[in-house]
């Protein structure tokens, strides 16, 4: 389940970050259970009001709106006027490799934060790991996308993001006063990724984010021990694609394998369990090992 470390760290930052220490683990057999009755339930209740076209249609525009708003975020910071700064200062103290994030892409970055007076409200340092993250996603704050977008991988850098662009006149609880100045020391260590192995290629769909996927799946720690399959349960696992539902190393592959294909998955831990692990089957730091079958992209 959810580790909250940073989720309490960053409490007063909108929930920023909460995907940091510890993603959820693969639904169970029960999980998947309880998780479908819970979307047929909310299905039902929405059946006369929905239609489904136009909701898939709208999905679409907005991942392309989503795509082309990060592309200019740089350049076309929206900012309420507190009378101060609306621009970010970026000032790059060792230069990266040329490399940018891509929206979508999970990063690993470590950061402080501190006011202008140097009152330090975060690091990164205090919870034991680098920040891992979705880029592009808007789980930050509006500055946070638009000063990473700015950076290549490698960089450490240094900014400040004008309250217009951070958390306003309201502040952010008792650590970020109203029209506060953020100033941040960022280094963007790597984008993470999933090695895939294709074993069988699929010839179905792609599973856009949103679409309920079915899975098969058989995990293993890289000594070979298993701690988890749906194999003996004889029934593959349902869940939402990009969702969080899963831990971010599944959402990643599963969107990128067509359905129908069976492959094997190697996860590094920052992209599983992180330095927490999942007691007591998956120690700390563990690079996890899925042998899995894509059997089915479920619904439009």
């Amino acid at each position: 389940m959810l580790k909250h470390k940073l989720m309490i760290a960053l409490a007063a930052l909108l929930l920023a970050f909460t995907v940091a220490c510890g993603p959820p683990p693969p639904p169970t057999a029960d999980d998947t259970a309880q998780s479908t009755e819970e979307t047929h339930d909310a299905d039902e209740s929405h059946d006369t009001d929905v239609d489904h076209s136009n909701a898939d249609h709208s999905h679409d525009e907005e991942m392309a709106d989503e795509e082309m708003a990060n592309e200019e975020m740089a350049d076309e910071a929206p900012a309420a006027d507190l009378g101060g700064a609306t621009e970010i200062v970026h000032t790059v103290i060792s230069e990266g490799s040329g490399d940018m994030p891509e929206v979508g892409d999970f990063l690993k970055i470590d950061f402080v934060g501190s006011l202008a007076d140097g009152t330090i409200f975060v690091d990164s340092a205090q919870v034991g790991e680098p920040l891992v993250a979705p880029f592009g996603r808007g789980i930050f704050f509006p500055g946070w996308d638009q000063a990473i977008s700015m950076m290549t991988i490698g960089e450490v850098a240094e900014f400040v993001i004008p309250a217009a662009l951070a958390f306003g006149d309201q502040g952010a609880g008792a650590d970020i006063p109203p029209g506060a100045d953020l100033y941040f020391t960022v280094d963007l260590i790597e984008i993470l990724d999933v090695n895939i192995e294709v074993l069988e290629q699929g010839e179905g769909p792609v599973a856009q984010p949103g679409q309920m996927v079915r899975v098969h799946y058989t995990g293993t720690l890289e000594d070979g021990t298993e701690f988890d399959s749906s194999i003996p349960r004889g029934e593959p696992i349902e869940f939402p694609l990009g969702a969080g539902a899963v831990i971010p190393g599944w959402d990643i592959a599963f969107g990128e394998l067509q359905e129908g294909t069976k492959a094997i998955l190697t996860i590094p831990s920052e992209l599983a369990y992180g330095a927490q692990g999942s007691p007591p089957v998956i120690p700390p730091n563990a690079t996890l090992i899925f042998e899995v079958e894509l059997v089915e992209v479920v619904g439009p």
